[in-house]
């Protein structure tokens, strides 16, 4: 197997342009930035507080914009698999097990 070097890249300097939308018990979040995310979104754009959004209260708080192309649960077994499917139908399960 060949070795391949790798170059740290702080995270205020990634662009990511894709990510992962994370379930957990009562919430979901991007895998790129960390931030909530309204769970029906194909494009992370606002940033949610335990599922609640006001409008315009935090222009500041605004999503990373990437792109989900896949749902996860930070928890194994086939309830989270079940549960993350439930919601996002349309996105493929991966088991990456992504924790803040």
């Amino acid at each position: 197997m060949e070795t391949a070097e790798v170059t740290y890249v702080p995270n205020e300097l990634r662009k990511l342009d894709v990510a992962i939308l994370v379930v957990d018990s009562f919430t979901c979040y991007c895998s790129a930035c960390g931030q909530e995310a309204m769970p029906n979104e194909t494009n992370h754009k606002i940033v949610a507080i335990s599922g609640l959004v006001v409008a315009n209260a935090y222009p500041e708080e605004v999503g990373c914009g990437a792109k989900f192309i896949a749902t996860t649960s930070p928890y194994e077994g086939i309830h989270a698999r079940q549960g993350a499917k439930r919601l996002r139908p349309d996105l493929p399960f991966i088991d990456a097990h992504i924790e803040r």
